[in-house]
């Protein structure tokens, strides 16, 4: 993945949480993107599309500068089962932002 500027970064992040059993988490956006269409470029061949390669406007994959990633609500309910992702993350040169939602207040 010569044009992917973030999998030297990703990739070590995403080995640390497998090893953490942490897969509950989904790759989201413009990098999620890329990812599916190198996957598809690579490994595609004969496998059905809805649009064939040869109508894509663009087939080159184009990689963003950011990664967003997707909790599941089990690990968002749990305050200790997102402390090592958070650990990971950190260990791997990312700086998480977290977000939170709160409910109406009448």
């Amino acid at each position: 993945m010569e044009d992917d500027l973030l999998w030297p970064h990703f990739k070590p992040l995403w080995q640390s949480l497998k090893a953490q059993g942490n897969e509950s988490m989904l790759v989201a956006g413009g990098y999620a993107l890329f990812l599916k269409h190198q996957w598809l470029l690579e490994h595609g061949g004969d496998r059905p599309f809805v649009i064939p390669f040869e109508r894509w406007q663009d087939n080159t994959p184009r990689v963003t500068k950011d990664m967003d990633l997707v909790l599941g609500l089990d690990l968002i309910s749990n305050r200790e089962r997102h402390k090592p992702i958070l650990k990971a993350l950190e260990e791997n040169g990312f700086k998480p932002k977290l977000f939170t939602m709160r409910g109406r207040q009448n």
